[in-house]
C-alpha cells in the first residue's frame, strides 16, 4: 500500500470514527498529494464543517459539484449544490446561497427528472424561508411535501429534516399535539446514534430545542438537550454545534436553579462561539450568562453580559428589566420593557417579555398596564397551552389580582402556578409564586397557611443560594486533566466525582443521561489507570486535579 493509499484509509477511518479535525487534515493532505474524488470531497465538506470551517465545507461542495456535473452525474451535482447553498445560507451569505440553490434546481430541470429525492431536499430552504417570514402554513406545506418525498425514496435524513420543520410549523400554528407528535417521531429516528449526516443531526436537534423552548414545551426541550449533549460529548473534535448545545444546557440549568453551573456552561459556549465567529450563539450565551449572574447577585457583571447580548443582536429586555428594577432603577426598567413590547408583534416573542413587564408594572403601581399585560399573556397561554407558558401566565395573573386586592382569585392562580413551576422543575419561580401565595393567604386571614407557605418558599430560596456558593471548578482541573489525556467533559465529570456524587447525581447536575456519565467514568478510570472511583478520587487529589 502506498503512502497516499494509507493516508486515504486513515482519513476514511477518522471520518467514520467522527474524529472530524483529523479527518479534515488527512483529506487535505491527500488532496495536496493526489487530489480527491467527488465522494472524498463530500467527506471533506462534512469534516470541515463539523470541525469549525464552514468556508472550507462550502469550497469542498463547490468542487464536488463541478466534478459531478462534468461527469454528467446530475443528481449528485444537485446534492452538492444544495449543501453549498444551505451552509452559505446559515452563514449569512444569502446571495451566494440563492445562487447555489438555483443552480441545483436548474441541474435537475435539465436532466428532466421530476421526481427525485434531491427535489425534496430543495423544498427545505423554501420551508425555512417561510418560517423566517412568519408564514407557518407555507412551512408546513413545503416541509410536508419534502417529508413525503423522503418517504417515497427511503431517505431517512430527508424525512427527519423535513418532519422536524413541519413539526415546528405546527407548533406555531397552535396545533400542539400534531407538532409534538412529529417531533417525538423525529427524536426516535435521530437519537441515540444520529442521522446518516452528522451535519443534519446537529441542525435538526438545535432547531427542535429552539422551537420547543419558544412555545414553552420545556419537557421536550430538556430531553432533546440531554440527547444532543450526549451526542456532542461523543465527538471531542466537534466544533460546529458544541456552542449551541452549551447554550441550551445553560438554559436548562438556569431553569433548574443551577445558576453557577449555568454560568459555567454559558461561558464555555461563549468561548466556542467566539472561536468559530458564531455571532448568534455568542449573543445567546451572553444573555444566559447575564441571567445567571443576575440571580447570583453579581449585578455589574450581569449588566455587562446583557449589553454584550444586545450588541450581538439578542434583545436582553426580560433579564435587563428585572436587573434594573432590583437596582431601584424603576424608570429604566419600565422603559426597557415598554420598548421591547412596542417593537415586537410576535406573540411567542412577547410572551418572553411580558412576565418581566408585568412584574415591573405591578411593582411600580401601574396596575392597569399590568392587568393588560396579564390578560394578553393568559390569551397566549390559551393558544399554546404548554406548561412553560401557562405557569408564567397564572403567576402574572395572580400577582396582578393580589395587587388589586382580589386575594381569593389570586390565591387560586398562584397555587396552580406554583404547581406548574414545580413540575418543570423551576424551583426559583416556584418559590417566588409561593411567596406571593403566602401574601394572598394572609390577606384572606389564614395566617397559619401564610406562614407555612412563606417558610417553604424561603427554604427553597436559601437552598438555591447555598448550592450556588459552591466554588466553581478550579482552573487547575482543566490543565491537569489535559496532561493525563482527559477531555473537557471527562474533566468536569471527574471534578464532580471527587465530591462524592454518584453517576445519577452527576447526570442530573450536567443534564446528561446516566448512561453517558457511566461511559465517561469508565473512560476516566482507563485513562488514569486506576480500578475504582475511590482510586480516581485519590489520583485527582494526589496530582492536583481537584
Amino acid at each position: 500500500m502506498t503512502d497516499t493509499a494509507r493516508l486515504r484509509a486513515a482519513a476514511r477511518a477518522a471520518h467514520q470514527n467522527r474524529a472530524w479535525r483529523q479527518a479534515a487534515e488527512a483529506l487535505r493532505a491527500v488532496d495536496a498529494d493526489d487530489g480527491l474524488t467527488p465522494e472524498e470531497l463530500t467527506l471533506l465538506a462534512e469534516a470541515a464543517y463539523l470541525s469549525g470551517d464552514p468556508a472550507g465545507c462550502v469550497t469542498a461542495h463547490e468542487r464536488a459539484f463541478a466534478m459531478h456535473a462534468a461527469s454528467g452525474e446530475s443528481h449528485s451535482a444537485a446534492r452538492s449544490a444544495f449543501w453549498a447553498g444551505l451552509i452559505l445560507a446559515s452563514s449569512g451569505g444569502q446571495s451566494a446561497a440563492g445562487g447555489w440553490l438555483a443552480r441545483a434546481m436548474r441541474t435537475l430541470d435539465e436532466c428532466g427528472d421530476g421526481d427525485c429525492v434531491e427535489r425534496g431536499y430543495l423544498l427545505i430552504p423554501l420551508a425555512r424561508a417561510h418560517y423566517a417570514a412568519g408564514r407557518f402554513t407555507g412551512t408546513e406545506e413545503a416541509a410536508g411535501r419534502a417529508a413525503d418525498t423522503g418517504r417515497r425514496h427511503g431517505d431517512r435524513d430527508l424525512v427527519a429534516f423535513a418532519a422536524h420543520s413541519q413539526g415546528r410549523a405546527l407548533l406555531r400554528l397552535e396545533r400542539l399535539d400534531e407538532g409534538l407528535a412529529l417531533i417525538d417521531e423525529v427524536f426516535v429516528e435521530t437519537f441515540p446514534n444520529g442521522l446518516t449526516s452528522s451535519v443534519l443531526t446537529g441542525i435538526v436537534a438545535c432547531s427542535v430545542v429552539d422551537g420547543c423552548q419558544q412555545v414553552g414545551a420545556f419537557d421536550r426541550a430538556q430531553e432533546w438537550t440531554a440527547a444532543l449533549s450526549a451526542w456532542c460529548d461523543e465527538q471531542p473534535e466537534l466544533a460546529q454545534f458544541s456552542a449551541e448545545c452549551l447554550v441550551h444546557r445553560a438554559e436548562v440549568l438556569l431553569r433548574r436553579g443551577r445558576w453557577q453551573d449555568s454560568l459555567l456552561e454559558a461561558r464555555a459556549a461563549a468561548r466556542l462561539a467566539e472561536e468559530g465567529a458564531l455571532r448568534g450563539p455568542a449573543a445567546a450565551a451572553a444573555y444566559r450568562r447575564g441571567e445567571a449572574l443576575r440571580l447570583l447577585g453579581r449585578s455589574d457583571e450581569a449588566e455587562a453580559a446583557f449589553r454584550a447580548a444586545r450588541s450581538g443582536g439578542y434583545d436582553p429586555a426580560a433579564g435587563l428589566a428585572r436587573l434594573q428594577w432590583g437596582l431601584n432603577r424603576a424608570q429604566a426598567a419600565r422603559a426597557t420593557v415598554r420598548r421591547a413590547l412596542a417593537v415586537t408583534d410576535d406573540p411567542i416573542r412577547r410572551a418572553e417579555f411580558l412576565p418581566a413587564a408585568i412584574e415591573v408594572m405591578v411593582g411600580a403601581g401601574e396596575l392597569s398596564e399590568a392587568a393588560s399585560g396579564a390578560a394578553e399573556l393568559a390569551e397566549i397561554a390559551k393558544r399554546w397551552p404548554t406548561t412553560g407558558l401557562r405557569a408564567p401566565a397564572l403567576h402574572a395573573g395572580g400577582s396582578v389580582a393580589l395587587a388589586a386586592g382580589e386575594a381569593a382569585p389570586a390565591a387560586a392562580s398562584l397555587r396552580e402556578a406554583w404547581s406548574l413551576w414545580s413540575a418543570q422543575p423551576a424551583p426559583f419561580e416556584a418559590a417566588q409564586a409561593r411567596l406571593l401565595l403566602a401574601r394572598a393567604c394572609s390577606a384572606l386571614g389564614d395566617e397559619e397557611a401564610a406562614k407555612e407557605e412563606e417558610q417553604a418558599a424561603l427554604a427553597v430560596l436559601t437552598a438555591l443560594h447555598a448550592q450556588d456558593k459552591e466554588p466553581a471548578q478550579p482552573a487547575a482541573l482543566s490543565a491537569g486533566a489535559a496532561q493525563v489525556g482527559l477531555t473537557a467533559r471527562e474533566a468536569q465529570v471527574l471534578g464532580l466525582l471527587t465530591t462524592g456524587l454518584r453517576n445519577r447525581a452527576i447526570a442530573e447536575r450536567l443534564v446528561l443521561s446516566e448512561r453517558t456519565v457511566d461511559r465517561h467514568v469508565s473512560n476516566i478510570l482507563g485513562k488514569l489507570g486506576v480500578p475504582t472511583r475511590t482510586a480516581a478520587t485519590a489520583f485527582a487529589f494526589a496530582h492536583g486535579l481537584s
